[in-house]
């Protein structure tokens, strides 16, 4: 943490998540996914899908 010139500390900003840009979501991979049904594991079948290079096995 920094400290600011009146006294106050400051954060450093928030770094993005290291997940954004990591392989499985950019290559050509078979992957299986339980709980696809959940508020999560939908978002995250949704972002799989979005690659055409990837199949994606949901069990639901």
């Amino acid at each position: 943490m920094e400290m600011a010139t009146n006294g106050t500390t400051t954060k450093p900003p928030l770094m993005p998540s290291p997940l954004r840009n990591s392989k499985f979501l950019q290559s050509n991979m078979r992957i299986f996914v339980t709980g696809g049904a959940d508020f999560i594991g939908s978002h995250l079948v949704d972002r799989l899908m979005q690659n055409e290079k990837n199949e994606v096995i949901d069990c639901r």
